[in-house]
């Protein structure tokens, strides 16, 4: 592959980060807290449903799309690695890096999916039952699950930002390119 092709790819990867990870912190900074303020139970939480499912056909398309971009910009790296290093792509940083990326990746993916597809879906059928409910059962059922659901989302925040972190690492050949 090109080193032209290589730096599209890098670019387009970028671009669903910057989705992925800027999503996050809009959702955390502004969204969340805009829709607290609606007072009416129903509006609410019709607009957190409606919400939730644009954000997730966004947000895991952006993943979709940096699983693609990520898989063919890292296997042209990695014949790189394996043309200094040799075959253990472990001989240089870069391959240390890789792995501690991939695996903040699969921990930050699971911290995710665990809020998008259970504790959140759960959260929104628990604000749903509440309407018809005093405070000592939502206090009772839904509060701790809001904790579980902050704890993620926080969860997960960090962790995208550490994985960011270690691309900006793994991007930068003169660091990466020595021996481990």
């Amino acid at each position: 592959m090109s080193e032209t092709a290589l730096s599209i790819l890098v670019f387009l990867h970028l671009i669903f980060i910057a989705v992925w990870v800027g999503s996050q912190i809009l959702v955390a900074a502004a969204v969340m807290p805009s829709l607290r303020r609606i007072t009416g139970g129903e509006d609410r939480l019709a607009a957190l449903e409606y919400f939730t499912r644009r954000f997730n056909h966004v947000a895991w398309g952006s993943m979709i799309l940096i699983v693609i971009t990520g898989g063919l910009m890292v296997s042209e790296r990695i014949d790189q690695v394996r043309a200094i290093f040799g075959d253990s792509i472990l001989d240089a940083r870069w391959g240390w890096i890789f792995v501690i990326k991939m695996t903040l990746w699969v921990l930050m993916l699971g911290a995710v999916a665990a809020h998008s597809f259970l504790v959140g879906p759960r959260q929104l059928e628990l604000n749903r039952q509440a309407l018809e409910q005093d405070d000592s059962w939502a206090a009772q059922h839904l509060r701790p699950l809001q904790r579980r659901s902050i704890m993620l989302s926080v969860g997960g925040l960090v962790l995208s930002l550490l994985v960011l972190g270690s691309g900006a690492f793994l991007a930068n050949h003169l660091y990466s390119f020595q021996a481990a």
